[in-house]
Parts: structure tokens; sequence; C-alpha cells
């Protein structure tokens, strides 16, 4: 074989190779900041947020564009059998001129309305970055939902096993006066009693997967397995997290910048305008007679009576600054609500979880110890289901404190901008 062909050979295999899917990557369980990933990306709201950022960012371009100077072409041509005849009151009447304007006045309302535009920039920045952190918000929650669902099917099929063994085990007592074995029934009771439980909780799992679903960008469907929390995270400080960065409160804040750049141009259109206009081409009152030239001159202007409409215009961009000022003051205090809140539930929820966590083993010696009683008959039935009963309730309600625990968490980072650091592992 030449080197030609084994140079051909080689890429086709590489061409190939590229081609084929991974098998180990596309069953590779989902971790919880590839989900955040996707979720950020394929928001609505995010996608929305973009095309206002992209909208705010061409209106800027165009209030910069408004302030440098404005150069126009302008051309005119006209014949006539009496050119002193056609227009008597006008020198010029064919010219092609290039003519250039510039406002010169620095407190012209361009200026204030330019500042208005980038206020308005930033504004919009900050709400994409909001929406992309209550994209990560929901991803997480999701996240943790479908886990919780998961770990509490998990234990059912745990306390099923024992009950099941249970079952075999029972010997066939029969009441005095009664031909049915009674402690068979109460444990079959307990087993129809857990598979209704085990229904409900997998239309949870389904609802919960088809929704990380849809935040994830993805039809509801068959859902990929996902990565198995077990780090207890530690509680935060509380003056860990520094609202200031929350997007939605920066975002408010540009607003009311905006608002006050909106104000100084309503009150700009009271002052003295400036301008110079230029120009400079062949003019001529015939196209013979048309010689170059140039003319420049400064035009100046000031509003003496508008019968109090600037008045009007100023009195209600005040009135929406001060809207603007009260709504992002409203939105502040209830971030320091909602994170005193948060904070103050996230430690309620860790310190269940660890009590749950270090109770558990003692749940599970229990129903070991009340079989056994059974078993020698120092203990009816009941005493083994409630002790069954008590043992699954301890471990779906640690389950649940530990991703309330992490949800909790999930939430102290929306509020803080993202910006918290948490360790989900």
């Amino acid at each position: 074989m030449d080197k030609t062909s084994a140079l051909a050979g080689l890429v086709l295999a590489a061409l190939v190779a590229g081609a084929a899917p991974s098998r180990a990557d596309s069953s590779a369980p989902l971790t919880l900041p590839d989900c955040v990933r996707l979720a950020m990306r394929k928001a609505p709201e995010a996608r929305q947020a973009g095309l206002e950022r992209e909208s705010a960012r061409a209106a800027l371009d165009s209030a910069r564009g408004a302030l440098l100077p404005q150069l126009t072409g302008q051309a005119s041509y006209l014949n006539s059998t009496d050119p002193n005849n056609q227009l008597p009151n006008t020198s010029q009447i064919n010219f092609a001129v290039l003519q250039l304007d510039q406002n010169l006045n620095p407190f012209s309302p361009q200026w204030a309305r330019h500042g208005e535009k980038a206020r308005e920039l930033d504004a919009a920045s900050f709400r994409l970055e909001q929406a992309r952190a209550s994209a990560a918000l929901a991803a997480r929650q999701a996240y943790f939902a479908v886990l919780d669902d998961q770990d509490a099917l998990t234990a059912m099929g745990r306390v099923k096993q024992r009950l099941e063994t249970l079952l075999e085990m029972v010997p066939p007592r029969y009441v005095p006066g009664l031909s049915l074995p009674l402690d068979s029934i109460q444990v079959k009771s307990a087993l129809l009693d857990l598979s209704d439980q085990t229904r409900q909780a997998r239309a949870s799992l389904r609802a919960d997967q088809d929704r990380l679903q849809l935040l994830l960008g993805a039809t509801p469907g068959e859902a990929p397995s996902l990565s198995p929390l077990t780090t207890l995270p530690a509680l935060p400080d509380p003056q860990g997290g520094s609202l200031e960065l929350n997007p939605g409160l920066r975002a408010l804040q540009s607003d009311v910048q905006a608002g006050q750049a909106r104000l100084d141009g309503t009150e700009a259109q009271r002052l003295p305008s400036l301008s110079l206009e230029a120009d400079v081409g062949p003019a001529g009152l015939t196209a013979d007679s048309m010689d170059p030239g140039w003319g420049a001159g400064v035009t100046a202007s000031l509003p003496i009576f508008a019968w109090g409409c600037i008045s009007a215009q100023v009195r209600q961009s005040r009135t929406d600054l001060e809207i603007l000022r009260q709504q992002a003051g409203s939105f502040k205090n209830l971030l320091q609500a909602q994170w005193s809140e948060t904070l103050q539930k996230a430690g309620q929820d860790r310190r269940a979880e660890v009590e749950r966590q270090a109770f558990l083993p003692l749940a599970a010696q229990a129903v070991e110890a009340a079989v056994e009683r059974y078993r020698r008959g120092a203990a009816g039935i009941t005493l083994v289901n409630d002790t069954i009963q008590s043992w699954l309730r301890n471990q779906v309600s640690e389950r649940q404190d530990y991703y309330s625990y992490l949800s909790d968490l999930a939430q102290l980072q929306a509020l803080s901008g993202d910006k918290l650091e948490v360790n989900y592992e």
C-alpha cells in the first residue's frame, strides 16, 4: 500500500470515528452543572432578554450617532428656456454640495439621551443575567425534585422487600372464632398501601422529569439519568451574600439612572441650542454658471414660550423618576427579607437533615428488633408494621430535608446574583 492510500485510510477512519456517537458519552448521567448550563442557554426568558439587550444596544448606537457630525450630500439641477425668470429670488438653483451639521451645545438633550440609552443597555444586560439566574434556579430545583423522587422510590423498594420477607415468616395464626390469618392480612394491607405510595411517587417522578426536560429544551419523554448528590454543603455565612449584586436590583438601579438622564434631557430643552452648518461644492443659477465654493454658519435658538409644554414634561419625568426610585427601594427591601427568611429556613432544614441522618440507623435497628420480638412471640404484628412504617417515613423525610436544604441554597444563590459559591456533589 502506498503512502497516499494509507493517508486516505487514516482520514476515512478518523471521519468515521468522529461521526460515530460515543456510547459512553451518550449513556453518561447528566450532572447538575450540565443541567444548569443547558437551562441557561435554552430558557425562553433568557432568549427574550437577549433580544431586548440587542434592541437596547441598537438604540444606544443610534443615540451615539446623533452626537457625531452629520454629513449629507445634496444636489439640485434645473434647466429652463429663461434662466433669469425661473426663480428670481434664488441665486443658486443648480448645486452639488456636501453639507456638514454638528450640534455644538454640550448641554443638548441629545447628550442626555445618549446617557439614558447607555443606562437602558445596562438595565437590559442585568435583566438578561437575571433571566439566566432564574433559569439556573429552576433547573437546580427540578434536578433536586427528581433525585428526591428517585430516593423515595428506593426507600419504598427497601421497605417492600422487608415486608415481603416478613410475610414469608408470618405463621398462619388464627384468632379464636375467626377463620382468617389476621397477621398475614395486616402485612398484605401494608404492602397494598405501599404500592399506592409507590404509584404516586412514580407519577411525581415522571412529572418532575418532564419539567426538567422542558427546562433543558428537550421534549418530555425518556429522561436521562442524573448524577446523585451526597455532600451536605456548609451553611453560608449570613454576611457572605451581597444583595447589591442581585441582577434584578441592579437593573432597577440602572432604570433609576436612565430616568435621571431622561429628566436632565427634558430640563435641557429650556437651554439655548447651538449648531454649526457648513457646505462645500459648486453652485450657480444655471448649470453652466456653477462655481466651486463653500459656506459656513452657526445657528442659535432659545425657547421663549411653549405654553407650559416643557414644564409639564419636566414634571412627568420627575414623577417617573420618583416611581423608579420607589420600585428600586421596595425591591431591595424584599430581597433583604427573602434573604433572611431563606437563610433561616436553610439552617432549620440542615439541622433537621443532620438529626434525621443520625436517627436512620436507629430506625433500621428498631425494625430488626421488632421482627425478632415477633419471631419469638413477644410482640404483635401491629408493632412490627408500625416500626417498618416509621422507618419508611424517616427515610423519606431525611431525603426531603436534604433536598429542601439544597433548594434553599439554590435560592440564596439566585438572590446573590449567582455569586454565592455552593459545592453540590
